[in-house]
């Protein structure tokens, strides 16, 4: 609210109370987290303008045995659907296809939004930033799939399908468990409405 308020109001008496509601905030933060105030300050009021999520999207990519598509972090060892922050330039489909092959280097065609999720109710740990997450299902050629032997990146330890059995450590400030077992009701159920929450 008061980045917003820097952002729009041109009152110098406003825009004190203003940083001083950014000052107190960070220091709440600091002390209910163990972080130097600096720190906070230095992720929590990067902009000066108003304040708008971010878009994470996601490709959802099933294989005809009942098994979705999933990337290793190398930051963290665990596995997310592929996908990551939109680009400035390309539509959020263009950038689902770019993300599952940069991640997975799967060719594939965006068919539809899935669910559009905001973080905080669907993620964890929690993020600084306000983010929704967009899930778009994928299509590939079946032999593409057949001949599928798993991918690494720059920042990729390698891609494999799972069953929703056999899935492996989560990512789970990318994809949770909660967000998988949707996306498998999409699998069972396609004509299933999209979730928007």
């Amino acid at each position: 609210m008061a980045q917003t308020g820097l952002c729009y109001d041109a009152d110098e008496y406003q825009r004190e109370r203003y940083r001083r509601v950014l000052a107190l905030s960070d220091e709440m933060m600091g002390l209910s987290g163990g972080v130097p105030v600096d720190a906070i300050s230095c992720s929590f009021n990067l902009l000066k303008e108003y304040a708008t999520p971010k878009l994470d999207v996601r490709g959802v990519v099933f294989n005809d045995r009942r098994e979705i598509l999933l990337s290793q972090e190398k930051c963290d060892c665990c596995w997310s659907l592929p996908g990551g922050w939109t680009d400035v330039g390309l539509t959020p489909m263009e950038c689902v296809v770019k993300e599952v092959w940069e991640e997975a280097g799967l060719t594939v065609k965006p068919v539809r939004m899935l669910m559009m999720l905001d973080y905080r109710n669907w993620n964890y740990p929690p993020s600084n930033l306000p983010i929704y997450k967009l899930f778009v299902l994928c299509e590939a050629s079946s032999a593409d799939l057949d001949a599928y032997k798993g991918h690494s990146a720059f920042d990729i330890i390698d891609c494999a399908f799972f069953a929703q059995n056999a899935i492996p450590p989560l990512s789970t400030g990318r994809t949770s468990l909660k967000q998988l077992e949707r996306l498998f009701e999409y699998y069972d159920n396609p004509e299933k409405e999209c979730i928007i929450d």
